[in-house]
């Protein structure tokens, strides 16, 4: 089982070697107009930014019968955003709706902005919140690109095992920040380029890929890193190289609000990134959490989910949510 976060603890933030640096070169970057930066940070290197709250529910057919088979998707302005909810319709999941919508309203309650993407890996189910607003990744990085450099370069012979084996448990289990530069030091960031181009990865909020893998800690979306968690987890599940010793890390992992929330139920997969309030005018506060639930088959399969926020590493405030969203998610499973 994973073991669970340290909620409290006084972990340094995730990035505090390269805030000076990077806000030198978030200030060129702005300069040149890359407006993904767009004000907000993180704790572990994220920053979360603007909601789209202009964004129009999808209004669900008030003559559709609720007990039908059909696919519907359901739009609820919620705070500073539309919550839209697609999937199987169910008698009964209107209550779970409305959770999850009062989990929404007291996260955001405090000041915080929040950014959700869940989707069943069947395609049977999709909630989403704010899912294409730009947030800052902070370490919630280090498990997509950790797994691109297994897979482009550790399985494919260019890298040894035994080279990196060492530096991707401390970057993944303990979000070790100088194990992580290291490595992205030694292995540069053209293979994640490769990988993130051959699953068909988003830009998110940057306009060329480019800028995106020019930072250590990118900006994102809560929908483009879902997409990276969707080939993580088709990695992780295919047995291949050592998919199988990268899932164990996955679980393994100190810190997350996903284990917190659902691993007395589940077995979870996941890498969490925050940093605390930042008087920096480009680095903030986050916390955030991405990967995979493996509710079993006989309950309706596995889900990705990505929470993205501007709580100042205030991690332990998303579980609500995220025990919110495996209600309404089972609620769909039926």
């Amino acid at each position: 089982m994973p073991r669970r976060g340290r909620k409290g603890s006084s972990l340094l933030p995730d990035n505090y070697r390269e805030v000076a640096v990077v806000s030198v070169a978030a200030a060129v970057a702005i300069t040149l107009g890359l407006g993904a930066l767009e004000g907000h940070a993180s704790r572990s290197a994220d920053s979360a930014a603007n909601s789209d709250s202009s964004s129009a529910a999808v209004q669900v057919d008030s003559a559709a019968d609720a007990r039908t088979e059909a696919a519907e998707t359901q739009g609820q302005a919620v705070g500073s955003g539309t919550l839209e909810v697609t999937g199987i319709a169910r008698d009964g999941s209107a209550q779970e709706v409305a959770n999850l919508e009062s989990a929404i309203s007291g996260f955001e309650g405090n000041g915080w902005s929040l950014g959700i993407y869940l989707e069943d890996l069947d395609g049977e189910t999709r909630v989403s919140y704010n899912a294409e607003s730009s947030f800052y990744t902070a370490s919630s990085i280090k498990g997509p690109y950790v797994c691109a450099l297994l897979q482009e370069l550790v399985d494919t012979g260019q890298v040894s095992w035994e080279d990196v084996s060492d530096r991707v448990t401390r970057t993944i289990v303990d979000s070790d920040n100088d194990a992580y530069a290291s490595l992205v030091e030694q292995y540069g960031q053209d293979f994640f380029v490769s990988w993130l181009d051959e699953h068909d990865v988003s830009f998110g909020p940057y306009e060329t890929r480019q800028q995106y893998i020019a930072w250590k800690y990118p900006h994102s979306t809560p929908h483009q890193l879902a997409e990276e968690w969707e080939a993580v987890y088709a990695y992780l599940s295919s047995g291949d190289g050592h998919s199988s010793d990268l899932a164990g890390l996955f679980q393994a992992r100190t810190t997350s609000p996903i284990a917190d929330a659902l691993g007395d139920r589940y077995v979870t997969w996941s890498k969490a990134g925050w940093y605390p309030k930042d008087e920096n005018a480009i680095f903030g506060k986050a916390a955030n959490d991405a990967g995979v639930v493996l509710v079993p088959a006989s309950q309706g399969g596995p889900y990705i989910v990505v929470m993205m926020s501007t709580a100042p590493a205030e991690l332990d405030q998303l579980e609500p949510v995220i025990s919110a969203l495996d209600t309404l998610d089972a609620a769909e499973r039926g």
